[in-house]
């Protein structure tokens, strides 16, 4: 019987993940990347822009991931020159974009250390797009939703059929 090589940690294929800020983006791409790890032997580094310090639950949840799931916060970016009223999508996309040049450094670093496969990010997180093309990784959207949302798309050929 044939043994199966060991894989180190830098050999195993490795997946990037940008979550936007917020509980509600973070949790579905990190049970997404735990099935990665699990039944496909990937690694993964999930990194993420914030405007500020990342909340206490944030932290726990981040401290408890698997051993072969890691993760990197970049520098907060700053928010001084919004108006107070800005709504929460626009602070989340703004996140993103102005986390662009510590995204990209990080992710240099990473490409060059470890075997990127993919980036994986939620809806907010397209703009990274340039940078994974920029070093020849593919970049990819999660986008999980409900059975509800999920049917709407299923019928709307049937919709459209009909309408």
């Amino acid at each position: 019987m044939a043994e199966t090589p060991i894989t180190t940690q830098s050999e195993r294929p490795h997946v990037v993940l940008l979550p936007t800020p917020g509980m509600g983006h973070l949790i579905p791409l990190v049970e997404f990347a735990k099935r990665l790890i699990y039944e496909r032997n990937f690694s993964i580094t999930v990194i993420l822009p914030t405007d500020g310090l990342i909340s206490k639950s944030q932290n726990k949840f981040l401290n408890s991931l698997p051993s072969t799931m890691n993760y990197l916060l970049l520098p907060p970016v700053n928010f001084s020159d919004l108006p107070d009223d800005v709504k929460a999508k626009t602070r989340i996309s703004l996140t993103v974009t102005r986390s662009l040049p510590s995204f990209r450094e990080v992710f240099m670093l990473l490409v060059e250390t470890k075997k990127i496969v993919a980036l994986v990010v939620d809806l907010f997180g397209t703009d990274t797009f340039d940078v994974a093309k920029e070093f020849n990784v593919s970049p990819y959207i999660f986008y999980p939703t409900t059975a509800m949302c999920l049917s709407l798309f299923l019928y709307l050929p049937t919709l459209d059929a009909a309408v």
